[in-house]
């Protein structure tokens, strides 16, 4: 059987195969035919990409999911008719604690004492431990200090980080067991009292923020909502970039956003809950892998039990580049 492997990196590398070798761009996605299973070797070529290693990983396309070895810096999309989107990411060396400040901490909540070990001015490597369990938890942004909070079952962790941002993390201990509830990197972090407050630039077309408030007064609370970085939310006309404007509008549940971009008739047919249902719980949009754009396709990435996968979706506009009607392809 043969396939499609499409490679996007998201940093300079040098992509080896076979007898192949090929200068890869960050984010610029590179296609091959695959036939039989096949060695990849990728090798940062930016002095920028500290501390990354070469690595290599090996693809099969009689595989279920493409990937014969497993890494946690490569991520696999399956599109229709036998395409795999393969993200790369580098492969990251962590240095040991002899070269970078071991740290703990400890909390206690529920009569119990939980310890925190992690590396300072390191990419974040941290564990979470007591006489009983353990949760270990790693990410690629490199943190300085942590503060943390705690009310009854619920932890809550964040660091600063080398880039002048934070790093949030929220845990659940129940029934001897650590659960991890969510993790995110912030733009900015406030903290007021029984209160911490962040926000977060998501970089979208419409240029929305997310503030998010957690609570320790009573019982811990979580709440966000949405902000925009002006003071209105920027929109657009442009056919090739509405539909992915009109995504992120729907992934957020801004739904008045997202009916700007339908025409009267088709937004009139369909209530919020019918969006919502049509679409799922989409991760993001993202281009087709056609080797020829067309602005009346997309593809919508979900998250799978094994891997990610993508379902194209075609779009009909009107004279004024409104959606008049999308089917999923």
């Amino acid at each position: 059987m043969e396939c499609l492997v499409h490679i996007k990196p998201n940093f300079p590398c040098v992509l080896a195969y076979l007898s192949t070798q090929k200068n890869l761009n960050k984010n610029k996605i590179y296609t091959f035919i695959l036939k039989d299973r096949t060695t990849l070797s990728f090798y940062p070529n930016d002095d920028n990409t500290t501390n990354a290693l070469p690595f290599s990983c090996e693809i099969d396309p009689l595989s279920e999911g493409l990937l014969k070895t497993g890494r946690n810096n490569l991520t696999v999309t399956n599109f229709p008719n036998n395409n795999f989107l393969l993200e790369v990411n580098p492969f990251i060396f962590s240095s040991n604690s002899a070269m970078l400040g071991l740290k703990t901490k400890t909390v206690r909540t529920q009569n119990i004492t939980h310890t925190i070990t992690y590396f300072s001015n390191n990419n974040l490597n941290f564990r979470i431990e007591n006489n009983n369990s353990f949760l270990d938890f790693s990410n690629n942004c490199k943190v300085t200090e942590l503060n943390l909070k705690a009310k009854n079952e619920d932890i809550f962790l964040y660091f600063g980080t080398k880039n002048n941002k934070h790093f949030t993390c929220h845990i659940c201990y129940k029934n001897n067991k650590y659960f991890l509830q969510d993790t995110n990197e912030v733009d900015l972090l406030e903290e007021q009292n029984d209160t911490i407050i962040t926000y977060k630039n998501l970089h979208d077309f419409a240029s929305h923020g997310e503030i998010t408030t957690y609570s320790f007064a009573n019982e811990f609370s979580k709440k966000t909502e949405l902000a925009y970085n002006n003071s209105t939310p920027y929109k657009t006309k442009v056919k090739e970039f509405v539909p992915f404007a009109f995504f992120e509008a729907l992934k957020v549940n801004n739904f008045k956003l997202a009916r700007y971009y339908l025409t009267p008739k088709l937004s009139s047919k369909l209530s919020n809950n019918h969006l919502k249902k049509f679409f799922g719980n989409f991760e993001k949009a993202h281009q087709t892998l056609s080797p020829i754009y067309n602005p009346e396709e997309i593809a919508l990435i979900y998250y799978g039990k094994q891997n990610k996968y993508a379902k194209i979706y075609s779009i009909q506009f009107n004279e004024e580049n409104k959606i008049s009607n999308i089917e999923e392809a």
